[in-house]
Formats: C-alpha cells, structure tokens, sequence
C-alpha cells in the first residue's frame, strides 16, 4: 500500500486518478460507463481518418499534393500550400521541394497518429470488462459487435455524405469535417478518463513469442521426459491477471524446453530467470503454443451446440467470402482495363454497379470473419 501512495504521489494529475481508482475496487469504473467514451472515441475517429483516406486518390489528381488532417484542410484553403492547378491532364507543374516536405511531414503526422489509437483502441475497450465472470465474457463479446458497427456507421456516413462534400462542395468545408471529427474524438476520450481501467503494460508479445522460440532453439538437445518431472519456470502473476493464466498443454512439446530450468544458475536470488533469452516462464510457451494452435483453425471444429455459427465456422467463411472477392475484382478489373483501352482513356465507360458484387462480398468476408476473430480470445483458442 506504501508503493501504492507512492506511485501515486509521484505521478500526473491524471495518472494520480488513475491509480487511486486502480487501487479502490469499489470505485464504479470499467464496463459499459467506459465504453461508451471509447466507442464515441472510435466513431469519430474512424470518420475523420477515413474521409482523408477514402477520397486520397481524386484529391491527388485534382490538385496534385496531399496533406493530413489539420494539414490537409490547409492544403485546401491555402493556395500558396499547393502547386498550380493543370491544364488538362498532361500539362502539370511539378511542386515546389517545401510543398513536398510539407505532404511527406504531414503523411508522417497521420500515420503517428493513426498508428497510435487503431491497435490500442479495442484492446482497451476489452480491458474494460471482468472476464473472470460469464457476464464479463459476454459483454466482451458484445463489446466486439457494437464496435464494428461503429466502425461500419462511421464508414457509411464518411463514403457518402462527407465524400459528397468533398468532391462536389468544396474540399475546404470536406476536409475541416474530419479535422473536427477528431477534435470530437480526442475530446469524447478525456471527457471519460474517469471511467476508464487502465492496466499497466507488460511488455511486447511479439518479443516474448521471440525469446521462446530462442529459448527452446538454445536447449534444442534436451529430451523432455513423458513423465514430466522436469523443473519448469513457473513464476506467480499478479492477483488482478491470475485468471488469465494458462495451464499446461501437451501439444507442441518442443516449445516446453524453453521453460525447462537446466541449473540454479539460471535463476537469481528472488527466482526469477537471469536471461529471458536462455529460460522463459510457462506462461510464455503457452501463450505461443495457442497463437501456433489457431493458425490451421479450418483444420479444427467445435462440437458445441451453439444456436449460432461458431466462431470457427464463421472464419472459415468469411475467408471464402474473401477468396471470391478477389476474384470477382480481378475480373471487373480486367473488364475496367480493356474498355479503357478500347476507346484510348483514363476512364473507363462501364457502369458503377459492376463493382456492386465485389463490395458484397467483403461486406460478407468482414462480417463473418473479422469480429469472430476479434472475439476469438485466448482462453477459446487453448479450446480449439
């Protein structure tokens, strides 16, 4: 409790309200009272990210340079910001060096930006909920539903109205929309920090998947016994992330020789592994072992007697959703190319509604696939 105060003392305002909610389990946080900020966070996020991104391609033709977000609307409105317009299709002015520099510096905004809330934001959102329970497990899975169609709303409104603005209205007025979307979204986010459960980092997965595969390849000349009397790596977690912890498997054996303690040398004098290159914990190999596990999922099926498709059957189809799409796409393509060709244009004279299969089918192939996986967490995947 003396770390606690501490820790507390020593931190932000912000960081201060924080810890002192993460340390009082009464305090109403978490749930369905966080989400909604984060969900209105997304939405607006999503819409202004998207009506830049959508509409990149006529806004580079008409006015041969493109800026991000707050620069963007610059672009738009500052003459002086974009090179002379062209005269015709093949008589353009190439950009001034600092027009250029300023397109690449903004392009590396937006990606910072982008980078930083679209791989945080749903984990967060899942963080929010007490999966130790069955109710928490299903409003996650809730959660996962009502954030796509988030997503999907924020898409429809920015692929019709907000493109509309932009391409028949003035590209002023279309980009300061998505401009003051994320003004709305940053500010929707800080209105709810009260609300929010914030857990403390614990590292790169991506490096612990590393160091098993290190671990294991370094120890590669052990024999695992079928008695398993081996003396395995098995620190404690801590209280709030124990339920999280997963129990041995027998699959992928191979893996378990990265947790294997050789010698008391490999340990320090409060049992925890000298070099996470040579001795990693269980929790580690197991972790792997269920990512290895869930890359054949077609190979694997559920015998449970859901109403509903199961999480495995739905991948599988939105995985063929997303093998005929391709196709039909590069066959609308194709058709698209020739009778450009054919009458000596850019533009092509077919009708907008050939690509009307294609948009169904990956509607389909993120329906069906991308929240049965987003909702395929882990303790479903040490299932399968």
């Amino acid at each position: 409790m003396a770390e606690m105060e501490d820790l507390v003392q020593s931190s932000s305002p912000l960081e201060q309200h924080i810890l002192s909610s993460s340390s009082h389990p009464a305090r109403n946080v978490g749930g369905w009272k966080a989400i909604r900020y984060i969900l209105g966070n997304e939405s607006f996020e999503k819409l202004a990210s998207m009506s830049l991104i959508a509409n990149m391609t006529v806004y580079l033709k008409t006015n041969t340079t493109w800026e991000g977000m707050v620069a963007v609307t610059l672009t738009a409105a500052v003459p002086q910001l974009t090179p002379p317009k062209c005269e015709g299709e093949s008589h353009c002015l190439r950009p001034e060096k600092w027009q250029l520099g300023f397109l690449f510096v903004s392009l590396g905004f937006l990606s910072i930006g982008a980078g930083g809330i679209r791989p945080c934001n749903i984990a967060f959102g899942a963080d929010q909920f007490d999966t130790r329970t069955a109710k928490g497990r299903a409003n996650l899975e809730s959660f996962f539903n009502w954030w796509y169609f988030c997503f999907t709303i924020a898409l429809l409104v920015t692929l019709t109205g907000v493109i509309y603005i932009q391409t028949d209205v003035s590209w002023v007025i279309g980009f300061a929309i998505p401009t003051a979307c994320l003004c709305f979204s940053i500010s929707i986010f800080l209105i709810g920090h009260h609300t929010y459960i914030c857990k403390k980092p614990q590292g790169s997965i991506f490096a612990d998947m590393l160091k098993v595969i290190t671990a294991a390849y370094r120890k590669r000349q052990l024999t695992i016994a079928p008695d398993s009397q081996h003396s395995f790596y098995d620190p404690p977690m801590n209280d709030s992330d124990v339920h999280l912890k997963l129990s041995r498997t027998d699959r992928f054996k191979f893996l378990d020789k990265a947790a294997i303690i050789t010698e008391p040398s490999e340990l320090d004098a409060q049992g925890r592994s000298k070099n996470t290159w040579r001795l990693c914990s269980l929790q580690q190999v197991e972790q792997l072992k269920c990512l290895v596990a869930i890359v054949p999922v077609w190979a694997k099926k559920l015998t449970g007697k859901d109403k509903r498709l199961t999480m495995p059957q739905r991948i599988k189809i939105g995985i063929v959703m997303s093998i005929l799409c391709m196709l039909v796409a590069a066959i609308v393509e194709k058709r698209r190319r020739e009778s450009a060709l054919k009458h000596g244009s850019f533009t092509s004279p077919v009708t907008i509604a050939l690509l009307l299969p294609q948009f169904v089918l990956s509607g389909l192939t993120e329906a069906f696939a991308a929240v049965a996986i987003m909702e395929f967490t882990p303790h479903k995947c040490q299932k399968a």
